[in-house]
């Protein structure tokens, strides 16, 4: 009979194999998320086993970081239907009332009877899920499937339907479990075969100007997105630099761009003159679809800032205009005086001054010794540009 795996949430199945034919799962999950788990079989026995659980709402971002982001899942949804075979009846369900349909699910709503293991192919979806009235709160489905299209949805990638899920608010304490012991004790796959790590292809290369950006921000995910640190990488463009110049972001991107960098790559330019004027111009060029450029973000708090240069001290705008890594650090922790930048060079084409925040050493320094669990150290500001980064890379 052989052993099975699968994936889901309670009784209900988003993805199953057999013996050695499965889809690994382990990326969706941490190491620290691996424990014993309920493993369902028939005649109502239950038995405890090793397997991952996470809940959904921390399942979320490791599955958009995978690609399943809501701007994306129709056109996999798209793709997946367009992959089944001719003989089979068109699915006319479009995805804008197949994502009403699964985003509306209460998932403790769905009651699964002990006999599932007797539907035939199809069946299960067809005869079952999509005549529950829970599948139907929104949209006649019941009406709509046959067997046959039962088996287009069972074969339906199980991500999308996942992703969808996590939209209800409803579902997100629910556990997603990945039950696996089955085919490891059964001799299919080993131990360490069974838990994958993000491959360097899912990986997204962080590149940044400077040594100071890219410490910034690899501690600041790993102190305050620990959960998805093994989704980033990166390149310090003040070492080893892979071409002649001065590391020079603006020429890196023309090389990316020319050799059609296959990994995932953000770029990110600081939120200042000089920063600004190279986004501008590195949006330009023709960019591979897997590299994104962006800039450090506008921060409601820079539209009043202290600054001195010609003009003498002012309180002034530094967005666009002066803003680097350093000032989405907490400028006031073990400070005893107020932070200031000031204003430089003066750039004629965007007839601005560039600025630089005085001491931003020191506040790089004080971040080091930091933890994710000290009270009196301000992350807000360094939420806000994670949060930017990330949707930079989900988009």
């Amino acid at each position: 009979m052989g052993s099975m795996v699968s994936l889901g949430v309670g009784k209900l199945e988003l993805d199953w194999g057999k013996n050695n034919f499965f889809r690994n799962h382990s990326k969706l999950f941490l190491p620290s998320d691996i424990k014993k788990i309920p493993y369902y079989y028939a005649d109502g026995v239950t038995e405890y086993k090793e397997g991952c659980s996470r809940k959904l709402k921390d399942v979320k971002r490791r599955l958009e970081l995978l690609g399943y982001s809501m701007s994306r899942l129709k056109e996999f949804y798209e793709s997946s239907l367009s992959s089944v075979p001719d003989y089979y009846p068109d699915a006319k369900i479009q995805f804008e009332d197949f994502s009403r349909i699964i985003t509306a699910i209460q998932l403790e709503n769905i009651p699964l009877d002990e006999e599932g293991d007797d539907y035939n192919l199809g069946e299960f979806v067809s005869i079952y899920l999509f005549r529950n009235p829970e599948f139907n709160k929104v949209f006649n489905l019941a009406s709509t499937v046959t067997t046959d299209i039962g088996t287009i949805f069972e074969n339906l990638d199980p991500y999308i339907t996942l992703r969808l899920l996590i939209e209800n608010p409803a579902n997100l304490e629910r556990e997603l479990q990945w039950r696996y012991a089955d085919i490891v004790e059964g001799g299919y796959v080993t131990q360490d075969e069974i838990h994958e790590s993000v491959s360097d292809e899912e990986k997204i290369l962080i590149v940044t100007e400077g040594s100071s950006d890219l410490f910034v921000i690899n501690r600041a995910i790993e102190l305050l997105c620990p959960d998805i640190s093994d989704f980033f990488h990166y390149v310090d463009m003040g070492e080893h630099y892979p071409f002649t110049g001065t590391g020079n972001l603006y020429k890196f991107c023309q090389g990316l761009a020319s050799i059609k960098i296959q990994n995932k790559v953000l770029v990110i330019y600081d939120n200042d003159v000089v920063g600004c004027e190279k986004f501008e111009l590195t949006q330009q060029l023709t960019l591979p679809h897997n590299m994104k450029v962006t800039k450090l973000p506008d921060y409601p708090g820079f539209n009043d800032f202290q600054t001195i240069g010609p003009n003498g001290s002012n309180r002034e705008n530094i967005n666009g205009r002066a803003v680097s890594i350093e000032h989405f650090l907490d400028l006031h922790y073990d400070v005893g005086f107020e932070p200031i930048v000031r204003w430089t060079s003066y750039n004629e084409k965007a007839d601005a001054y560039q600025g630089v925040l005085m001491n931003k050493d020191m506040y790089v320094k004080k971040f080091k010794k930091v933890n994710s669990t000290s009270p009196d150290y301000d992350f807000s500001k360094l939420r806000f540009l994670l949060d930017h980064l990330y949707e930079q890379c989900v988009t």
